[in-house]
């Protein structure tokens, strides 16, 4: 897998994880699904996994029990946890089930779906990639330079050329000075 689509991914996922753990306060969650959210947050801040992965799967055993936002708080935590790890089809899979859900709010719903993608991404998923991609451009609000040149490159896996050089060019165009890789792409 190509080395600067490892730190893309990661870069885009960390980020990600660390806006959600501030948001579960704000979540309308039970205390007690907060407390196992939050727990496992903390716990992948100081690189305890296996402490991560137990306060989740504490929430699990009570998914039954859990209303449709406390599970997919949860399956996006368990995202997180497994991404942080290198694990990115239990990841995906993860995120897939969280949105799977549709109990998100529409701006966590967004930046899953463009996580999703970056991590089918590293898996070689071109088509899934592309599939959340565009899910992601129709309703994001001014896609920066960087995340459109990701969606080029999905676009190029997959072979589809024109719809590469579209999201390509408009990258380029965003740009003053754009990178020579992208000139190269």
């Amino acid at each position: 897998m190509y080395r600067g689509l490892r730190l893309v991914v990661s870069c885009g996922l960390v980020a990600a994880a660390v806006w959600l753990a501030p948001g579960i306060a704000e979540a309308q969650v039970s205390e007690w699904a907060y407390k196992r959210l939050n727990a496992s947050f903390e716990a992948m801040g100081e690189n305890k996994y296996q402490k991560a992965e137990a306060e989740l799967n504490r929430m699990k055993e009570r998914e039954g029990r859990l209303d449709a936002r406390e599970v997919a708080l949860m399956y996006q935590a368990f995202g997180h946890l497994y991404f942080t790890q290198n694990k990115y089809k239990p990841a995906s899979v993860a995120f897939e089930k969280a949105l799977a859900t549709e109990a998100l709010d529409e701006g966590q719903i967004l930046d899953m779906r463009f996580n999703l993608g970056q991590l089918y991404m590293a898996l070689e998923r071109w088509g899934d990639a592309v599939r959340n991609f565009e899910l992601w451009v129709k309703d994001a609000q001014n896609p920066k330079a960087q995340e459109r040149y990701n969606i080029s490159q999905a676009y190029i896996q997959k072979k589809d050329f024109n719809k590469a050089l579209g999201q390509l060019s408009r990258a380029v165009a965003m740009k003053k000075t754009p990178p020579e890789s992208w000139l190269q792409s």
